[in-house]
């Protein structure tokens, strides 16, 4: 996710963000892959009750 500049907790930008994240992970290079996404707003966990008042 590249929030660069999104607020004041984002000083880094997403290049910089993977190559720190390729060097912790050198071992398992070619085992995974940092794809950048758009900025998220919210995570939802299990379900959601949707149900509004029934009368």
């Amino acid at each position: 996710m590249d929030s660069y500049k999104f607020n004041k907790k984002n000083p880094l930008i997403f290049r910089n963000i993977k190559k720190k994240i390729q060097k912790k992970l050198i071992k398992f290079e070619s085992k995974y892959e940092i794809i950048k996404i758009p900025v998220v707003f919210e995570f939802i966990y299990g379900r959601k009750n949707r149900i509004q008042n029934q009368k």
